[in-house]
């Protein structure tokens, strides 16, 4: 997520930018039949995701609990 993000800014930077990952990434999905990820971003970390555009993207939900 650091890469993407630095790489999302870069470009809209007005840089030109490739983004190259060394293996493909492995896909587990859930129940849902989508990756379920939990991922804590702090508030700096949301505004930025929102000021490149990405931040409203996806629904974020208030952390409850985990069970393993």
């Amino acid at each position: 997520m650091i890469g993407a993000g630095a790489a999302l800014a870069a470009a809209h930077a007005g840089f030109s930018v490739t983004l190259i990952e060394r293996d493909e990434p492995a896909v587990q999905p859930g129940r849902l039949g989508m990756e379920l990820r939990t991922v804590t971003l702090l508030r700096a970390s949301r505004q930025l995701l929102q000021t490149l555009g990405v931040g409203d993207a996806h629904c974020a939900t208030p952390y409850t609990g985990m069970r393993v």
